[in-house]
């Protein structure tokens, strides 16, 4: 478990100085990384939305940290972060991935101390030396609100979602004079295909994206095959069961067991998917021991019929001898198996519960960085992916912002639309090994499929870790890395074309 300082306070280096502009705070703080000073501007509040006549329909939220360059200096990167949901506020990229603070929390997300749960730390993973950052609450997440009530079915939308976040970035650029910087944008879970359809909608405005950063969610690429959907998942399920000592011995020994189960996931299973109706009896026997190998489950677990293992039926099953539950969303967590088990519930995932403590709705964590530390004020609930907030959901979903949203088809490839548009584009897609709701394999066979020149325009990884891999130290740090490639080379490609 990391050391921790105790409840958040302000960093000692950060000087008093603060200013208010309207409803933005600005205060100037310093953190320490590799041994080295680094100062940087905070900016917290909000920015108005406004319709065709000049009236003020939302305003959205943000928490903002600029490195100021000298006079004369080039325009800095500027990255705009969100999470996803729909219905979460930017706290996990914010407070535990990108930004110069963040929570302090052990290895799979342990603690020892309940006041280390209100404690942070300077974040030595901080993309803040590569890029200028901007976190944004959604409208309906943490500060950001619609004016009337009758206006939140304009955001609560897909298009309208899209179109007020890309509305938002023109509105910070012009307001603090960053219209030059290269511009990145990053997001998580469903903010991956919120990510790719703004970037869309800025290029179509003149205003052209460098790179994208796709954390566990959808590029906006053309589909996986629904014959490939079980194949793919296979490589998670075997990770998750090499994690918990379950594989068969024929697989465990040796090598590299995952890249082993993708190979054999889309060559021998995915034909025997194919003629999946046409298998002899022996044939099925000898697929349904081969799943049991890569999986660690027992066969009679593997349905007959389907040959298919789900992500469900293998959280459910894989510790079942334990009386546990796996998490869906880092399957190195599990839970407790209760005689009133359900449908599922999210809140009661065992990888999110420890995550609603630190990041939920109106958090401690949260509101008293936002008060103390970069004196920002309000006394709204700050919301987060499971509610909380008035009025409550009218049907059951962990994720309360779903029961208000409003689905609607956008473009079937927007990635791709973008990338074509703007050849200098570059892309970085990262997932974590232990994700089986949004696993790994999937973007990655679409990326690997796409023709060359877009292609090479991809950086591909998957971390050590979960669906919010970067909770993992090792894995935050490698991010990092990786980010700080990207903007290079996007920034590198801008300037060629």
């Amino acid at each position: 478990r990391e050391a921790s300082p105790g409840r958040v306070t302000t960093p000692a280096a950060s000087t008093p100085e603060r200013s208010v502009d309207g409803d933005v705070v600005s205060t100037r703080h310093v953190i320490t990384l590799d041994g080295r000073a680094f100062p940087y501007l905070a900016r917290a509040g909000t920015l108005p939305l406004r319709g065709e006549g000049g009236d003020v329909r939302a305003n959205v939220f943000f928490v903002a940290y600029t490195r100021e360059a000298g006079s004369g200096a080039r325009a800095r990167p500027l990255l705009f972060a969100w999470n996803g949901g729909p219905g979460s506020n930017a706290g996990l990229l914010h407070l535990a991935a990108m930004g110069p603070r963040r929570v302090a929390m052990g290895d799979v997300y342990a603690t020892a101390d309940p006041d280390d749960m209100l404690a942070l730390v300077d974040n030595d993973a901080t993309w803040l030396p590569a890029t200028d950052l901007v976190f944004v609450d959604p409208v309906g997440t943490g500060y950001s609100r619609p004016t009337r009530e009758e206006y939140g079915a304009d955001f609560y939308d897909t298009v309208g979602d899209v179109t007020s976040i890309a509305a938002f970035i023109r509105a910070y650029r012009a307001r603090f004079g960053a219209e030059d910087a290269p511009l990145f944008l990053a997001g998580e879970s469903y903010g991956a295909l919120r990510a790719a359809s703004v970037a869309g909608a800025l290029q179509q405005g003149g205003v052209d994206v460098s790179g994208i950063v796709f954390i566990s969610g959808s590029p906006g690429l053309p589909g996986v095959p629904q014959e490939l959907a079980a194949p793919l998942l296979l490589p998670a399920l075997t990770a998750t069961a090499a994690y918990h000592g379950r594989l068969d011995p024929s697989v465990a020994h040796g090598g590299d067991a995952v890249a082993a189960a993708r190979e054999w996931a889309l060559g021998p299973y995915a034909e025997a998917l194919a003629r999946r109706d046409r298998l002899t009896a022996e044939e099925r026997v000898e697929v349904r021991r081969a799943l049991a190998a890569w999986t660690g489950l027992p066969s009679e677990a593997i349905d007959a019929d389907s040959l298919v293992v789900s992500g469900a039926v293998f959280s459910e099953r894989l510790l079942a001898d334990r009386g546990r539950i796996l998490g869906r969303y880092d399957a190195r967590l599990s839970r407790p198996r209760t005689a009133r088990e359900g449908i599922f519930d999210p809140r009661e995932d065992a990888s999110l519960a420890p995550l609603e403590n630190r990041f939920g709705g109106n958090a401690p964590t949260v509101i008293r960085y936002l008060r103390d530390t970069l004196g920002y004020e309000s006394d709204l609930f700050y919301v987060g992916p499971f509610g909380g907030a008035w009025p409550p959901p009218e049907r059951f979903r962990g994720d309360w912002m779903s029961v208000r949203w409003t689905f609607r088809p956008g473009p079937d490839a927007p990635l791709l639309e973008a990338m074509t548009a703007n050849p200098a584009l570059r892309v970085l897609h990262a997932s974590g090994a232990y994700d089986l709701v949004t696993p790994a394999s999937p973007p990655a066979y679409q990326i690997d499929h796409l023709a060359p020149g877009l292609r090479d325009r991809f950086m591909v990884r998957v971390y050590e870790g979960g669906h919010s891999f970067y909770l993992d130290r090792d894995s935050r740090m490698r991010f990092k890395e990786d980010g700080a490639a990207l903007i290079r080379a996007a920034v590198e490609a801008s300037a060629r074309h």
